[in-house]
This record gives structure tokens, sequence and C-alpha cells, in this order.
């Protein structure tokens, strides 16, 4: 599946619901643990989601030219 608004939106709306209505006594711990959370969900979604595809078209292999396209992953 491609990167999804809808997708990624629920993710991060889960991630911050995590620290809605709590009570922190370190506030400054909380903030930082809620911005790992936020950047978890944005890492999850491109790694889970993303497509690279790289066209062919003026890459050589060797001296064969390539045709084409090439799709993988982000990891």
């Amino acid at each position: 599946m491609a990167l999804n608004k809808d997708v990624l939106g629920q993710a991060l709306y889960n991630a911050a619901s995590a620290f809605n209505d709590g009570e922190y006594p370190q506030i400054e711990d909380a903030r930082k643990a809620f911005w790992k959370a936020i950047a978890e969900a944005f890492i999850n979604h491109i790694t889970g989601s993303g497509i690279v595809k790289v066209p062919g078209t003026g890459l050589n292999a060797g001296s064969n030219p390539v045709t084409g396209e090439a799709t993988g992953t982000i990891q």
C-alpha cells in the first residue's frame, strides 16, 4: 500500500491519544515521550507503506541499457 493520509492520520491520533488526560510529574519527560511516539508513527508508516520506483531509462548494466523500472521498499 502506498502512503495514505487516513492511515497515517489515525496512527498519529492514536499516538497522541496515549498522552491525553495524563498526569505527568515530569512534563519534559512526557513531552519527549510524546514526540518520540509521533516520530515512531511517521517512521512506521513510511517504512511499512512507502514504495520506491526507479525508472530504468537512462541506466546501464555494464554495456547494456536498462529498461522498465525497479520497485522496492524503504527500510
